[in-house]
């Protein structure tokens, strides 16, 4: 059975956990900090996570939003407001964003 674009299926672990497959692969939940969405002009949505941001790239992949300018190959796989997979090595120090009247802004 494979699951839609906004479907996974929860498969049971003996440890009494759980693994996502979606699209056909497999995934275990990862523990990040915390996850904040920042919408953007063009009505998407950045993630921030630890600091640094992801644009979406294709359906549950993020790739981090600095890829193109600065080569970096971070990315993370994203999907029903969780973290499956995380490959968070960046080249480079988070953007700077100020937190003001509800809105993240970067400077």
């Amino acid at each position: 059975m494979r699951p839609d674009d906004n479907e996974f299926i929860k498969i049971p672990t003996p440890g009494g956990k759980y693994l996502l497959m979606v699209e056909g692969y497999t995934y275990s939940a990862i523990k990040v900090s915390e996850i904040v969405k920042i919408p953007t002009p063009n009505g998407n949505f950045l993630l921030m996570i630890d600091g640094y941001t992801y644009s979406q790239h294709r359906n549950i992949y993020w790739i981090c939003s600095s890829a193109k300018r600065k080569g970096c190959k971070a990315r993370v796989h994203y999907f029903g407001d969780r973290v499956v997979k995380c490959q968070a090595y960046h080249t480079h120090p988070p953007p700077r964003y100020c937190y003001r009247n509800g809105l993240y802004i970067k400077y």
